[in-house]
């Protein structure tokens, strides 16, 4: 898989909302889809096991570096108010 040249600067906040979100999300669409997940990630975002809730960050952090730089909306808006706009989708 081809990964973005650079990485952005983030902020933790937004990259553990957005896995929290993810988590949820698929969480929902796999019981909707009638796929069953492993019984041990069905809870909370924060009590999923360390090394998953570790690879979902990763993830969302990869997300993010590739929506954010393939966009180039740090360089039109600047980071903070990307991640203010963001954060208000979840917060």
């Amino acid at each position: 898989m081809k990964r973005s040249k650079t990485t952005l600067v983030i902020s933790d906040d937004l990259v553990y909302e957005i896995a929290k979100f993810l988590h949820e999300r698929y969480e929902f669409h796999s019981e909707k889809e009638l796929w069953n997940t492993q019984q041990i990630c069905k809870v909370p975002f924060d009590d999923l096991p360390k090394a998953n809730k570790k690879v979902m960050l990763a993830v969302s952090k990869d997300l993010l570096n590739l929506v954010f730089g393939s966009l180039q909306l740090y360089s039109v808006l600047g980071k903070d108010l990307v991640h203010e706009l963001v954060l208000r989708q979840f917060l």
